[in-house]
């Protein structure tokens, strides 16, 4: 298991944070919970390395006595280390936007983005229609004369 895969895995635990507990099978890409960890391509013995490792870092903690049966395996629970939130950031491979822009404005582009890219094409559409119309008129005057 190479350094890269647990960073990305790490990423995305990151970006989903906000679950309130974890178990390692999540990673798997025999679950197929996301497109990005089908193409992060985990075994279930990965996933379980990627928690491990985490756990290691103290980025994520065991909920003590607390697990989740799925189809007859009790999985441990685990939670974000709120106290080493942004050494895990640090850690995390994550894309410029997570990195650098609060989570609550990811959360609200994310929720508006329709709206906000609708807009901002509104917007645009406006200024080219504003911005080629006067150049049309100057243009006429430049070819026709002043009428």
């Amino acid at each position: 298991m190479d350094e890269k895969q647990i960073r990305l895995a790490a990423g995305w635990i990151y970006r989903k944070r906000h679950t309130g507990y974890w178990t390692y099978p999540i990673l798997a890409r025999d679950f197929r919970a996301d497109k990005f960890l089908v193409s992060l391509g985990l075994s279930i013995d990965e996933a379980r390395a990627v928690f491990q490792a985490l756990e290691g870092k103290e980025f994520l903690r065991k909920m003590d006595g607390q697990f989740q049966t799925l189809e007859n395996f009790k999985l441990q629970k685990y939670e974000i280390n709120w106290a080493k939130i942004a050494e895990f950031k640090e850690y995390a491979t994550l894309s410029f936007l997570d990195r650098h822009l609060p989570s609550g404005v990811i959360k609200f582009l994310e929720y508006w983005h329709t709206l906000l890219v609708a807009c901002l094409i509104l917007i645009v559409t406006s200024f080219f229609q504003g911005f080629f119309g006067e150049v049309g008129v100057w243009l006429k005057i430049k070819i026709f004369g002043a009428n």
